[in-house]
């Protein structure tokens, strides 16, 4: 039991009741108003005074107002702001000591600043920074400008580098002659890979020579691919086959055709050797052609065209059309800008050991304008 004592007689149990239907109701009136939604009272209103009691022996006593809500209660709480903590324009910190009535009250950390509208009621305003844009605010706009620069120097760097790469490099072939590669391994190693050879090749030179196309004489394609020459090519290298003349087109292509078929299969070349070869009917015929290194001169194929006089020139001299043919191809390179203008011209026996191109045809060519003297075998010269 629990034994109350009222010390003032004028709180009476039954005005208490009276007083607490009466909160009660204006309560169940304020939510049905504002839709379910309660609005906290003032902490400073007045509350009800019960005079002077005191309670023993007595557990889960309750003094004052009980309230039940029925159904989903949202509950908003209504801050007060503190005057004195307005600026000129009307607003009021957020971080100002405004809620020091409500302890409990933690402000978001993304609101800037409250509008104060002449009541007591404080409109928050949140200013949340999208998520995308967050990782910006770490940066100060001291090291915003310190990275642009960096960038800035890096690609002026990038740029001054490459220039002056470019110029050194045409610096460096201004007034020298072209630098030609090694000879590659064709007459070293003989293992012969695939290759696809370039096709396009001109049928006539001017004025009155023909060339004879590969597919003409129906040669096999090579079997690796072949390096390049460089332009202008500053050596003509004159040769024979060794083989049989031929003075008609149709025998002096089988005699090209089983040139051909030897040097691959025999001697595990490439392809033909030499870069050109020129027939006792007046015909020039193609072999591996103006951009391919021959495999004619070991040490100089590279850097030069080879040029093969079909047939054996010991001691009978070639025919007049045959020189001729010859004498048009060397000057087709020069117009075309393949043969280097101050071009010099060799026989095969000046460069390796060898005969060819035979003693009567190497006699000839010793007349020729841009023949060169000197031999790397003083022993060969006839």
């Amino acid at each position: 039991m629990s034994k109350i004592t009222s010390l003032e007689t004028s709180n009476s149990i039954s005005d208490y009741e009276d007083e607490e239907q009466d909160t009660i109701s204006v309560a169940t009136s304020e939510c049905s108003r504002n839709d379910q939604v309660i609005l906290a009272e003032d902490g400073q209103q007045d509350q009800p005074n019960f005079g002077n009691i005191a309670v023993t022996n007595s557990t889960d006593i309750h003094f004052g107002n009980k309230t039940y809500y029925q159904g989903p209660v949202t509950i908003k709480q209504v801050l007060y702001a503190n005057s004195k903590n307005s600026d000129s324009d009307g607003e009021t910190a957020v971080n100002s000591n405004f809620a020091s009535d409500n302890p409990g009250f933690v402000p978001d950390q993304f609101a800037a600043k409250v509008k104060v509208d002449g009541s007591d009621k404080v409109n928050v305003t949140e200013t949340r920074q999208p998520k995308g844009t967050r990782w910006l605010q770490r940066f100060s706009r001291q090291h915003v400008l310190l990275i642009t620069s960096l960038a800035v120097v890096l690609l002026m760097s990038l740029i001054t580098l490459m220039v002056v790469l470019m110029n050194r490099h045409q610096s460096a072939n201004n007034g020298l002659p072209p630098q030609y590669p090694k000879d590659s391994d064709e007459q070293d190693s003989g293992i012969p890979p695939d290759y696809p050879v370039d096709p396009s090749v001109n049928v006539t030179l001017p004025p009155k020579l023909k060339v004879i196309p590969r597919s003409e004489w129906l040669a096999q394609p090579p079997i690796e691919q072949l390096s390049n020459l460089v332009q202008p090519i500053p050596y003509v290298v004159i040769s024979h086959t060794a083989t049989d003349n031929c003075s008609e087109q149709a025998i002096c292509k089988i005699r090209i055709r089983d040139l051909q078929s030897f040097q691959i299969e025999g001697k595990g070349l490439w392809d033909i050797s030499y870069n050109f070869l020129v027939g006792g009917d007046g015909y020039a015929y193609e072999g591996r052609g103006w951009n391919y290194e021959g495999a004619h001169t070991f040490g100089y194929n590279s850097k030069s065209i080879g040029i093969a006089f079909v047939g054996t020139f010991h001691r009978m001299r070639p025919p007049p059309y045959q020189l001729l043919a010859a004498k048009q191809l060397i000057e087709k390179g020069i117009e075309s800008g393949v043969l280097a203008k101050n071009y010099r011209l060799f026989g095969e026996k000046q460069l390796q050991d060898t005969l060819s191109p035979g003693a009567t045809l190497y006699e000839e060519i010793k007349t020729w304008p841009k023949w060169t003297n000197g031999t790397l075998f003083p022993h060969l010269e006839d």
